[in-house]
């Protein structure tokens, strides 16, 4: 135990002697939250999407098939069609998918018995029905912001409304055709029936009489014919019912908006980038023959490194309050964003930061252990920070992306951190949700603290 207070202590002069670098890995991240939020707040995004959506076709005619094929040709979208409303609510809940479209069964029969309905009726001139009406059910990840779900359920409104006057215009002139042709085969029984000549029997002044109703027969036949149009017409402007929310258990969903999606990214983004102390701190040991001398002592290498991840996890820590501090309390008063919510998961939050923080701290050992100079460390870590932070969705949301940089987004731990914490914040999840982002974070820590020993001990 004294080992380790000696080694701790150590770590924290080591710390606070670069005070002007600790400042900066504080102020730093600090300073791009609150100008890129700001930025972002009143940013205007173009139509153009990477987002992933699911259809549930139940109608399975006109309007489903239709829908369906414009969703798959879009090149805004990538479109999956599933069979269960059930596995589709979920996958949208989890965040595997942005977004949800479900047409219910029967839909298009709906529609063309309304075409029906008002190329027949020539009184109804009120609005319809809301119970008469298709209805189409559209639901979104709660974790994507607002101004991208505004946006996209805007596209897909236009897409289904479009197809259902497509649907409904076909059935209403197949059913105005067969209107117009019944009262043209009523115009010409109503001739004919004029026509009664050789049912007249034979009496004084017969041809007169015969004459009058030929004159008559042509005079009715060259008339202008009335066809009654159906008065109802107007009726096509609102032919279906489209309802949007959120995916997911209503109860424990959270709102989610700019902060909630900033605030997280740039407490990993600002976690990540104690690379530079950190293995700035190995690389000082070694020029100046620290490390050398506390092996000659009886210091384990798990003793060396312990002291380092104690210090730097109460570092990333403490990164973790300011920027949930600045979230809630700083942002609101010099934007129009609410404060930053804490209504979640207190436990998962904190057990998704420790993980987060181990993992930044595996990856500062890493980089200080593999590099010989600080002039190696500090642009490697840098960089790579900065792609790994792309990678993981911290300056453009990772369903915003192409395909080919979503699926390498994978590698990034900067990812699986921003993916626990946007469960946590917009989807009301804990620790049994986020599991898998846990394991990947601490299974990270773990490989780089074994790679920094087998090095460590080789270079010996």
């Amino acid at each position: 135990m004294k080992k380790y207070a000696a080694i701790l202590k150590k770590e924290f002069l080591q710390i606070v002697r670069d005070l002007p670098g600790l400042i900066l890995l504080f102020l730093m991240p600090a300073a791009m939250l609150v100008i890129i939020t700001i930025t972002q707040e009143n940013q205007i995004i173009g139509t153009d999407s990477g987002m992933k959506i699911l259809l549930v076709n139940s109608d399975s005619a006109a309007l489903g098939n239709t829908i369906e094929e414009e969703l798959k040709t879009n090149d805004h979208f990538t479109c999956r069609v599933f069979e269960s409303e059930k596995e589709a609510q979920r996958a949208v809940s989890e965040g595997r998918y942005q977004i949800l479209l479900m047409v219910p069964q029967g839909a298009t029969a709906t529609i063309q018995q309304l075409a029906r309905e008002h190329a027949s009726d020539t009184a109804n001139t009120g609005n319809m029905d809301a119970g008469k009406l298709s209805g189409v059910t559209i639901l979104y990840d709660p974790a994507v912001m607002k101004i991208y779900t505004e946006m996209l359920v805007s596209s897909l409104q236009m897409i289904i409304e479009s197809t259902a006057i497509k649907v409904y215009m076909e059935s209403y002139t197949e059913a105005l055709k067969a209107s117009v042709s019944d009262q043209m085969d009523a115009y010409r029984q109503e001739l004919a029936m004029t026509d009664f000549e050789k049912e007249l029997p034979d009496f004084p002044g017969r041809q007169q009489v015969i004459s009058s109703i030929r004159s008559g027969i042509r005079n009715q036949a060259h008339k202008s014919l009335k066809i009654n149009l159906p008065g109802n017409y107007s009726g096509a402007e609102r032919l279906v019912t489209i309802r949007a929310g959120e995916a997911g258990d209503h109860t424990r969903l959270r709102r989610f908006n700019l902060l909630n999606n900033n605030v997280p990214a740039f407490i990993l983004f600002a976690m990540f980038f104690i690379v530079v102390p950190l293995a700035g701190s190995i690389i000082n040991e070694k020029l100046l023959g620290t490390k050398d001398r506390m092996m000659t002592l009886p210091v384990t290498r798990l003793a060396f490194f312990s002291g380092k991840i104690t210090v730097f996890l109460v570092v990333c820590l403490l990164q973790f309050i300011l920027m949930i501090g600045i979230g809630r309390y700083f942002l609101p008063l010099v934007s129009h964003l609410p404060p930053l919510s804490l209504d979640v998961n207190i436990l998962a939050l904190i057990v998704v930061a420790v993980a987060s923080s181990l993992a930044a701290i595996g990856f500062g050992l890493l980089i200080g252990t593999v590099t010989s100079t600080f002039g190696q460390a500090a642009p490697l870590g840098s960089v790579l920070v900065v792609i790994l932070a792309v990678l993981g969705g911290i300056f453009v949301p990772n369903y915003m992306m192409p395909d080919a940089i979503r699926t390498i987004s994978i590698i990034s731990p900067l990812h699986w951190g921003t993916d626990a914490f946007f469960s946590i914040f917009a989807r009301g999840a804990g620790i049994g949700t986020v599991w898998p982002q846990l394991l990947s974070l601490l299974g990270f820590f773990g490989i780089s603290l074994i790679v920094v020993v087998y090095v460590f001990t080789k270079r010996k």
